[in-house]
């Protein structure tokens, strides 16, 4: 749910960068404004849903860490509205190429990642490092 709104925000912004007249302008900054309450209200709502399964199933397997990243980067490439958005992956070998873990939460999580990063980085470029951390251990 937080990805297409982050999505939509994103097309917002860029929407506001071209040559507008002022009406279409202030309609814009509103959608805007709402997109934004919005996510807050969405995330309020899906961590009180998470807080009640406490039950719930994680799905773990062994993930090719590399190849996901690489793939959530074309998705971005493919859908963006920023012809010129440059994205790019620096990994330390270091890092296990296969990690144990649920693949559509990480998933989720490279994306919303990457959606704020994207969200923020203006015209600069935007720069993954995949590197050792505490929390990506090898599969077993």
């Amino acid at each position: 749910m937080r990805t297409p709104l982050n999505s939509i925000i994103n097309h917002l912004e860029v929407a506001l960068e071209e040559v507008l007249d002022e009406r279409a302008r202030q309609h814009l900054q509103r959608s805007l404004q709402a997109s934004k309450s919005l996510v807050f209200q969405v995330n309020d709502l899906l961590n009180l849903t998470e807080a009640e399964e406490s039950d719930f199933d994680v799905h773990e397997d062994n993930v090719d860490l590399k190849n996901m990243i690489v793939e959530v980067i074309a998705s971005f490439k493919s859908g963006s509205s920023r012809e010129h958005l440059e994205i790019e992956l620096i990994a330390d070998e270091a890092v296990p190429t296969i990690v144990r873990t649920d693949p559509s939460m990480l998933r989720q999580v490279i994306s919303n990642l990457l959606t704020n990063a994207i969200e923020h980085s203006k015209e600069r470029p935007v720069c993954i490092q995949r590197k050792q951390s505490f929390f990506l251990l090898p599969a077993s």
